[in-house]
């Protein structure tokens, strides 16, 4: 398994490096005090880097590669779903510790609920995705796409787009203001989500063929 996680950097080295202006760029302006939008600035640069380090992490497919060594298909999908979770985790971190050193260690109320919550709905792109890539190899992104685009259809003729966020937003603060509560439940309701969603994976690679 830490082979295989470790086989992500000379994979993804040259387009982290060819990455690394823009990545100073976004934490220029995400840093970049005063305006009313500073927080909002904060948390786009923190979402798309984090969403970048983890579209590197799960969008290289080797796997043509990979099952020809002594590698057993079940480990390299876990390894997958293991450094998606790692590259979400350090795209939101790297952000969040530029953010604490500029400003000594000052964090407005409200930043680490908002990056929980981005945080949550990329294991759940996650855990949707995976599965579709490793049954259908680079047609899954493009039948997650299309789901993604069914969803907002379907939320544009529900309630609104904006409706539908401001209602989850809501829901997420209420849920955050009480952690002792709801804090354990969500991480539970994730892990079986992960486990589900990780057999479906595996299930559907060992169909595969190359």
């Amino acid at each position: 398994m830490l082979s295989l996680l470790l086989s992500h950097w000379p994979l993804n080295r040259r387009l982290l490096i060819g990455l690394l202006p823009i990545l100073l760029l976004w934490f220029f302006v995400a840093l970049h005090p005063g305006g009313d939008s500073e927080e909002l600035r904060f948390l786009l640069i923190a979402l798309a880097t984090s969403a970048t380090l983890l579209a590197l992490a799960v969008l290289q497919s080797p796997e043509a590669f990979l099952v020809a060594l002594p590698v057993r298909r079940n480990d390299l999908v876990r390894a997958t779903y293991v450094a998606g979770l790692l590259a979400a985790l350090l795209g939101l971190a790297l952000p969040l510790a530029a953010r604490w050193a500029v400003t000594g260690g000052s964090l407005p109320a409200g930043v680490l609920g908002n990056l929980a919550l981005i945080l949550v709905a990329e294991i759940l792109a996650l855990l949707v995705f995976l599965p579709l890539r490793f049954r259908l190899g680079p047609h899954g992104l493009t039948v997650f796409a299309g789901l993604l685009l069914a969803g907002l259809v379907a939320l544009h003729l529900g309630p609104g787009v904006y409706a539908g966020i401001e209602t989850v937003t809501e829901t997420a603060t209420r849920a955050l203001a009480h952690p002792a509560r709801t804090v354990p439940a969500a991480l539970a309701a994730m892990a079986l989500l992960g486990l589900l969603s990780s057999h479906l994976a595996c299930a559907a690679f060992a169909r595969r063929s190359f």
